[in-house]
């Protein structure tokens, strides 16, 4: 891990001054977690940092680190190690949230229209069909699960 902190990128990812303080931080653990080989754990750091780009209004750089995040699930669950203990139908629902966030409605709808034949859970059946309409409004905002319930 030292020569990792030590390295030019991880350095320059800590100062990056397109993201704010803290996304520089999780940017940087997921950075550490990856080459410890927890991609699960580097995943959810890389939301963490999209999160974090959101509280300061950055929405480029929160749009980067959703990105990132979702292409993390995908190598997660290529190596076994899932970010969503609850099965592939919550996985689909976080990446397809991620993808809509980050402006990439077109991704996102191509794994609503793979996962909801598959889903048989209520919830995220109704999950999948929000952000489908969400898509189609190319509303990018966040939302809850209440707010799915409530539709």
């Amino acid at each position: 891990m030292k020569s990792m902190i030590e390295s030019s990128e991880y350095q320059l990812q800590l100062q990056n001054p397109a993201f704010p303080d803290l996304a520089n931080s999780f940017l940087c653990g997921a950075m550490l977690h990856e080459a410890a080989g927890k991609l699960n754990q580097a995943a959810i750091r890389l939301l963490y940092a999209a999160w974090a780009c959101d509280d300061c209004g950055s929405t480029t750089a929160a749009a980067h680190c959703r990105n990132a995040a979702e292409a993390m699930i995908v190598r997660t669950n290529e190596s076994g190690q899932p970010v969503c203990q609850q099965g592939d139908g919550a996985t689909d629902c976080l990446r397809v949230d991620l993808l809509r966030r980050a402006g990439r409605g077109a991704d996102a709808r191509k794994i609503i229209s793979a996962a909801l034949p598959k889903i048989t859970d209520d919830i995220l059946r109704k999950v999948l069909k929000f952000q489908a309409a969400l898509i189609k409004r190319r509303d990018m905002g966040c939302y809850t699960v209440s707010d799915v319930v409530r539709e």
